[in-house]
């Protein structure tokens, strides 16, 4: 800000015949010169453009064994660690979002919480104080946003401008986007459509939207089947189990009539043709089942060599005896915290996949 305040008055302290261009272009060159080393000093990004082959890592060499976490440019660790996702971030800036990252964990309040007797843990469920002093976000997205309008059924997605910037084995890219549980609202299937068609990576004919629900049915929205595909997507009238789910667990009761209306994700996965695929959203609220099949999701998505990129969730209460066992295997999958969004008795959550040398802290 000097440099020009001493050029401007200069120009302003100059009169008629006194004025000297020469000498106001020379300083206003030199005043230039210093500011532009400035900056490049303090907020250089000295970040080359990525080649095709370097910004688009083929799935097959997102699997965790074919990654080489070392890193030669300034964006490189970045683009390793998150899988492709993030290709524009420098080494100084993905450094300190793991900084940041390790700074917050455990990222429990009370670490020995599960040591108190039984009767006090019990009282942590359908506990609104328990989610505002545990399990915050841990990983912040640049461009976040939220799709499927505020309130219920709303969600907020790490980046959606970068889904879709990975190609297949085939040199093809797809988008891939599953809504397990939706009750006939749609709205977060229809913006997911326009937010993705938007972003230059996705297209009518590359975008998939399948939506799981086991009514098809409601009197207020009707036809789930209509209102999915209004909204760009395909409707299965299913439900997702895994196989150590039980159906008549205290607090997840599951009608006897409906109980051939599940398959699990292994089964879906072959149905559909999306073993061996990236699903780039994986939104899930099924009313209370994630706590006890959370790790048979992730059997699942092994077993069908599947990547899950993000997982939105809605949990529901607070069970002390389940929910650490359920952060703890999103951890140990790879995942972070990107959003919380408490409503009460239930707590959304977006996670995001990434590689496992990004939990290991720098030196």
């Amino acid at each position: 800000g000097s440099y020009f305040t001493m050029v401007f008055v200069n120009v302003n302290n100059t009169r008629g015949k006194e004025k000297k261009p020469l000498i106001v272009a020379a300083a206003l060159v030199v005043s230039i010169t210093l500011l532009m080393q400035i900056y490049a000093f303090d907020f250089s990004v000295d970040c080359r453009t990525l080649t095709a082959t370097e910004a688009e890592v083929v799935p097959s060499s997102l699997r965790e064994s074919n990654i080489d976490t070392g890193h030669d440019n300034c964006c490189d660790l970045a683009r390793r660690q998150s899988l492709g996702f993030f290709t524009d971030v420098t080494t100084r800036d993905w450094l300190l979002k793991s900084e940041i990252f390790h700074s917050t964990q455990p990222n429990i309040q009370v670490p020995g919480l599960l040591k108190r007797p039984f009767f006090l843990r019990k009282t942590m469920e359908k506990s609104a104080k328990f989610w505002e002093e545990n399990f915050d976000p841990e990983f912040t997205c640049y461009h976040e946003r939220r799709l499927g309008g505020l309130g219920d059924g709303g969600k907020w997605v790490c980046d959606p401008h970068r889904i879709g910037q990975l190609s297949n084995d085939d040199g093809t890219r797809t988008c891939l986007v599953y809504s397990v549980g939706s009750n006939g609202n749609a709205h977060f299937e229809e913006s997911v459509r326009d937010v993705l068609l938007k972003n230059g990576h996705c297209t009518k004919e590359n975008l998939e939207i399948h939506t799981f629900d086991l009514k098809a049915w409601n009197e207020r929205n009707g036809e789930f089947k209509d209102r999915v595909e209004e909204a760009g997507g395909t409707f299965h009238n299913w439900g997702i189990k895994t196989g150590a789910f039980s159906f008549n667990t205290t607090d997840y009761k599951i009608p006897k009539n409906l109980r051939l209306l599940f398959k699990t994700f292994a089964e879906t996965f072959k149905e559909l043709g999306h073993s061996n695929r990236q699903i780039d959203i994986m939104k899930i609220d099924c009313e209370g089942c994630e706590w006890q099949s959370v790790e048979g999701w992730f059997q699942d998505y092994k077993e069908q060599g599947v990547l899950a990129r993000q997982i939105l969730l809605e949990l529901h209460d607070s069970p002390p005896d389940l929910l650490f066992k359920f952060f703890d295997t999103m951890k140990k999958n790879g995942y972070v915290i990107t959003h919380k969004e408490h409503t009460g008795s239930t707590v959304e959550y977006a996670f995001l996949k990434l590689h496992s040398s990004f939990f290991e802290k720098q030196e």
